[in-house]
């Protein structure tokens, strides 16, 4: 593999070399030797742009994690006003599309909470932000259903904006738990039906 000679190129490539590992092996068990060998980067390269492998964790976190859940949750429902609809067609391709990997290796964000936010105060944040961008996002959204009509004046926006989250890293974690798509199939079709019941 050619190293990039563009210095931001090679600091796009590590982190989404880190991020493949982390994802693949958990960021405690995922070495800068790792990074190394899967970008080609030298280890000069690596540390002229990180100084160690928290700093790489946290940018991956910054970066690569809130990239995904803004181009997967927050540009659908940022301007929506009818965020049941989006996010029942966002589950459904999601499903639909899913690798055997995929559902293996589970949610990136969904892992790197539950395996650093109890040991790591600086993922915690970072992690925390990107939930907060989530929540939000989902939060206005449900404002404006409820402004256009499309949901019920009876939903608590950030109550079932939190609860959707809730509800969708459950999805994450019994799907890599379990590793049966049926499951998952099942669980989605019960959490539609309670979608269902936000509509006005």
């Amino acid at each position: 593999m050619a190293m990039p000679k563009d210095p931001e190129q090679t600091r796009r490539l590590l982190l989404e070399r880190a991020f493949e590992q982390i994802h693949l092996h958990g960021f405690q068990s995922t070495s800068v030797s790792m990074i190394l060998k899967d970008s080609g980067v030298t280890k000069g390269a690596l540390y002229h742009h990180f100084k160690n492998k928290d700093e790489i964790g946290y940018a991956v976190v910054d970066e690569v994690v809130r990239k995904e859940i803004e181009e997967l949750w927050v540009r659908p429902l940022e301007t929506t006003d009818d965020p049941v609809t989006v996010i029942i067609q966002t589950l459904t391709q999601f499903k639909e599309t899913m690798t055997p990997e995929e559902m293996q290796r589970g949610c990136p964000l969904n892992n790197l909470i539950q395996e650093m936010s109890p040991i790591d105060p600086v993922f915690k944040e970072k992690l925390g932000k990107v939930l907060d961008l989530w929540r939000s996002t989902l939060t206005d959204a449900f404002r404006r259903g409820i402004q256009s009509g499309t949901v019920s004046q009876a939903v608590d926006p950030v109550a079932v904006a939190q609860f959707i989250i809730t509800i969708i890293e459950g999805f994450s974690s019994l799907a890599k738990n379990c590793q049966d798509l049926s499951l998952l199939i099942q669980s989605m079709g019960e959490f539609f039906r309670y979608l269902g019941t936000l509509r006005s």
